[in-house]
């Protein structure tokens, strides 16, 4: 009963998470909804392409999801490959030891334990690099306050919900709250660039349906999938209680 309750209150969590996806790289990652984060810009960076940045001012939390422009190839298992890694996050001027290959979700990553001191204030990271339709992303992850990202459930959840599908046509576009408020131009090391999914299949025009009535689909597949576990609970209810629900 207590595993069956756990599930459920999983199975809600996401609704306060909304779906971006990007169809001209192929990715789809679920940004979460009002709590204090709101889309921000960043300043162009030579080589890298800027897919999504999130900030929690609040919370000193940083969410990011780049394309490498400029890698030697393709292959994170290439040395040449590592090496450019490694000193684009130098030049960022990430304190880092190395880093340890993880499998997350379905996908290979690279994952560099990072540490900023942009402006006196220390902040820990964890960038992360998976090559996917023909390219290299990465998803970083930053908290202030000393703390690490590593351990925060959100940040995770975040980076978790990353994965990877088939490249279409459409433009991208960033689902947010609400308009995003001007805010200082920050360093790419203040905002750098998490578990993910396995690609998904989607519909013959290659898109996903992300509203109903006016509903984002997301909403409405939670709602249904959290009602069905309920009803699931109040039955098992009863059967442990060695009765059966009156009609």
């Amino acid at each position: 009963m207590t595993r069956l309750l756990t599930i459920f209150l999983a199975l809600l969590a996401p609704l306060h998470a909304a779906e971006w996806r990007n169809d001209e790289f192929g990715c789809v990652v679920n940004l979460p909804e009002g709590g204090g984060w709101e889309a921000i810009p960043t300043p162009a960076v030579p080589g890298v392409t800027v897919l999504v940045a999130m900030q929690n001012e609040k919370r000193q939390a940083n969410f990011i999801v780049n394309v490498i422009d400029n890698a030697p190839g393709k292959d994170l298992a290439d040395p040449k490959v590592q090496q450019h890694l490694s000193a684009m996050l130098r030049a960022f001027t990430y304190e880092f030891y190395g880093f340890s290959k993880v499998q997350l979700g379905g996908i290979s990553w690279l994952q560099y334990p990072v540490t900023s001191r942009a402006g006196g204030a220390v902040t820990k990271g964890v960038v992360r690099y998976a090559s996917g339709n023909g390219r290299i992303f990465s998803v970083s992850l930053m908290l202030g306050g000393g703390r690490e990202p590593s351990q925060d459930l959100e940040l995770q959840g975040i980076a978790g919900s990353f994965r990877f599908v088939t490249p279409g046509t459409a433009k991208p576009a960033i689902v947010a709250a609400s308009p995003p408020k001007p805010v200082a131009q920050k360093h790419p090391s203040d905002i750098a660039p998490v578990a993910p999914r396995a690609p998904e299949t989607l519909p013959p025009d290659g898109r996903e349906q992300t509203v109903l009535g006016g509903i984002p689909i997301a909403y409405v597949r939670y709602t249904v999938v959290g009602a069905s576990v309920l009803l699931v609970l109040v039955l098992l209810f009863y059967i442990l209680r060695g009765g059966r629900p009156r009609n």
